[in-house]
């Protein structure tokens, strides 16, 4: 038997799903908020684990460990720490998040471009104030210029509907010693 042991929320049907993977996995979910609840979680016996927060001592804890999915997008906040010296595999959830953050982002600039919080505002308060026009006037994204900080999988799908939407797009990334067109920058309406 594997015992996995997710320390995230997961639906019954992901679970349904993890464990349909191998009639040898036992499948434990346990939802945890820090590094001392996971800590307290694990055993002997946990060959895989899926957690935002790692304890420091997760080896001595879990000696049979052999692979550690990450919650999050990079892996940086384990450097120096032993599980990075040990056999274990580490993967994160880099990519994963592009898409809903991407469109998160993209309807945050709508609903600001659009006054959209001042609207409800005065909607809730049942109100139609002097000056609704100069009030409520909204820019338009389409010709507007969307800086990204970071071209990562969510900047660059944070450009992609940017350029969709008609907007000029500049973005900066880490490291300057490559500048290229990844193609992610096409939208729909340009093929």
């Amino acid at each position: 038997m594997i015992k996995v042991l997710c320390t995230l929320r997961f639906t019954d049907e992901q679970l349904d799903k993890l464990r349909a993977v191998s009639p040898r996995l036992v499948v434990e979910q346990r939802t945890y908020h820090n590094a001392e609840e996971v800590r307290e979680a694990l055993d002997e016996d946990t060959e895989v684990l899926y957690a935002f927060h790692l304890p420091d001592d997760l080896l001595t804890k879990a000696p049979r460990l052999r692979w550690v999915q990450l919650h999050s997008a990079g892996a940086d906040h384990l450097l120096g720490q032993p599980i990075m010296k040990s056999d274990a595999l580490i993967t994160t959830t880099s990519g994963i998040h592009a898409t809903p953050i991407a469109e998160y982002a993209l309807a945050s600039m709508l609903a600001w471009s659009r006054r959209l919080p001042k609207m409800l505002y005065y909607q809730q308060r049942r109100e139609w104030p002097q000056g609704r026009w100069a009030l409520f006037a909204s820019q338009e994204l389409r010709g507007a210029t969307l800086g990204i900080v970071g071209y990562g999988s969510i900047g660059r799908e944070v450009g992609r509907i940017g350029k969709c939407f008609g907007m000029r797009v500049v973005a900066a990334k880490r490291s300057v010693n490559e500048a290229r067109d990844t193609g992610y920058m096409s939208c729909a309406s340009d093929r």
